[in-house]
């Protein structure tokens, strides 16, 4: 079978939570901040505003957030003063959120440091544990597909989900926000079996968005088709001889038997139907797919036509 194949976690989240922060740290942000408020004050804040800076663990400003009056040229200017430039770093060693409120944009210490939350982004996650997570529960994602290949027997390809775990590890919201599978009926049943995963709790309360990747790949006996169909073509003329198959005057002799393969071995044959055969001669047949094998087909199902219009040829 070619597996669910399970793609590294794409994060999209850059929430923050209220982080407990020494004093004497807050203190270091509001004078490291002084040297670069001549700069800021030219941005035109007004009194009572804030804007977020992005700390990385190193204290480096990657971002800044601001959606006040004219946000697009102010958070321009705030981008050029402060982005790339250092305050100091975390002792915790956590990338973090500093809301700036400005007070008197045109005063020396016109601002205050207002509040320093964690970011709740893939710091605060394992993602090693929620990989770990999704591959535990890859059969049972893999069967919404299976059960509408009865439907579409083409349906493979990318799905991408994205969902939101809590603070205790419980996912709250789960969607599909991309796929090739289009269908519905299985994006429902994917969106349910993501809310029924718990995953390890993220750092610091965090509430955090992430997305997935699942490649959906064909189960093997569909995506081996002529594989299996050959392996067929051989071993069937001998089930229907050693069964006591031949024609009938009255038609063609057939048994349709239904197999389900995993570890290229039949674990499960079933009798659909029956024409022109006694009872014995099915179950014969029938029986004996069960000691078939297929090497290198892991998962799969297929339908055996035993049709006996000349046992002694291959390929009927």
């Amino acid at each position: 079978m070619r597996k669910l194949a399970i793609l590294p976690l794409l994060l999209g989240s850059t929430a923050v939570v209220a982080a407990a922060t020494s004093d004497a740290w807050r203190a270091e942000l509001q004078q490291a901040m002084a040297t670069h408020w001549a700069g800021v004050a030219g941005c035109t804040l007004e009194p009572l505003e804030t804007f977020t800076l992005y700390l990385g663990a190193d204290g480096l400003i990657s971002e800044v957030d601001y959606a006040g009056f004219d946000a697009r040229e102010r958070l321009g200017c705030l981008e050029d003063v402060l982005v790339g430039t250092s305050l100091p770093a975390p002792s915790d060693g956590m990338a973090h959120g500093v809301v700036i409120r400005v007070e008197d944009p045109d005063l020396d210490m016109g601002f205050t440091v207002e509040e320093v939350s964690l970011r709740c982004d893939a710091q605060v996650v394992d993602l090693a544990a929620h990989q770990a997570v999704f591959e535990a529960a890859a059969k049972d994602m893999k069967r919404c597909q299976v059960k509408r290949l009865l439907i579409d027997r083409t349906m493979r390809g990318e799905v991408t989900l994205s969902y939101t775990v809590l603070p205790n590890g419980v996912v709250d919201r789960a969607e599909v926000t991309a796929s090739a599978l289009d269908d519905a009926k299985a994006h429902a049943c994917l969106v349910e079996e993501v809310k029924r995963l718990r995953f390890p709790e993220p750092t610091g309360g965090c509430t955090v968005t992430l997305e997935q990747n699942l490649d959906f790949g064909l189960p093997g006996l569909l995506a081996r088709e002529a594989d299996v169909a050959e392996r067929v073509a051989e071993i069937k003329p001998g089930a229907i001889l050693a069964c006591g198959g031949k024609p009938d005057d009255a038609g063609a002799p057939t048994v349709v038997v239904k197999i389900h393969i995993e570890r290229g071995e039949v674990t499960n044959a079933s009798q659909l139907e029956a024409y022109f055969v006694d009872e014995a001669q099915a179950a014969c047949l029938t029986n004996a797919t069960r000691g078939w094998t297929f090497p290198g087909i892991e998962e799969g199902r297929s339908v055996v036509h035993f049709r006996m219009e000349d046992p002694e040829l291959p390929g009927f």
